[in-house]
């Protein structure tokens, strides 16, 4: 009973939340021009961090309009062999896959 209660919460959940805010519309056709200015300030932003917080290595991107406009890189990706973090380096992340299955159920 307890499952079918769970079950039928996730799925009013969803239903519910699909429409409440509609998509944003960005009717600036310079929007993509306006915001590469802004890449030097993201990549100074995600270095800074990097180094306070002490990340051996991180990899960022920005995503506009469905597509990758611009990734940085910072660090190493392997202390020992002092080889460079780069854009297809691939991160252990624990368990935080399940913050990306309920973010991906929630934008159903």
């Amino acid at each position: 009973m307890r499952s079918v209660a769970c079950w039928f919460l996730l799925a009013a959940t969803c239903l519910l939340g699909s429409d409440m805010y509609p998509e944003p519309r960005f009717t600036d056709p310079d929007r993509i021009t306006k915001l590469r200015g802004a890449f030097p300030k993201i990549d100074a932003l995600f270095r800074k961090y990097a180094e306070e917080s002490r990340i051996p290595g991180i990899v960022w991107g920005v995503v506009i309009d469905g597509q990758l406009a611009h990734s940085g890189v910072q660090g190493l990706s392997n202390r020992e062999k002092g080889a460079r973090v780069n854009t297809a380096t691939a991160f252990r992340i624990a368990s935080m896959t399940k913050s990306f299955t309920v973010l991906a159920i929630l934008r159903l």
